[in-house]
């Protein structure tokens, strides 16, 4: 039997829309790695800078006006692999080790910087 699913949603330009303390956003994963990863710029081209400072300002404006912050239960899963994916790329480009099998699994210093 199919799954009939009704919903009810409005597509908003977000450079002109003040959010409200009664609207609830879903926000992805990508939104919540722009807004807490600190290495945010070391793979960012000027493009998507700009796409994140927009999103960012925006996120910034909904939660000071108390709007509310949704996400999916997947949410936590796919941002730690972003996270490990980049501080991978990050570790290669700044050591230069190509083959690496188990990244921080025999690098002490490196685990140290993992991310809580």
């Amino acid at each position: 039997m199919a799954i009939n699913i009704t919903i009810q949603a409005d597509v908003i330009d977000i450079r002109n829309d003040n959010p409200q303390k009664s609207d609830i956003f879903l926000v992805e994963t990508n939104l919540w790695f722009w807004q807490t990863y600190t290495n945010l710029g070391f793979n960012a081209k000027p493009d998507q800078l700009k796409k994140i400072r927009s999103y960012s300002k925006y996120l910034n404006l909904a939660l000071s006006n108390e709007a509310t912050l949704t996400y999916s239960a997947l949410t936590l899963a796919e941002l730690s692999h972003i996270f490990e994916k980049t501080e991978y790329k990050i570790y290669i480009k700044s050591n230069g080790y190509l083959a690496i099998t188990k990244y921080r699994h025999n690098y002490p210093a490196e685990r140290a910087n993992e991310l809580m």
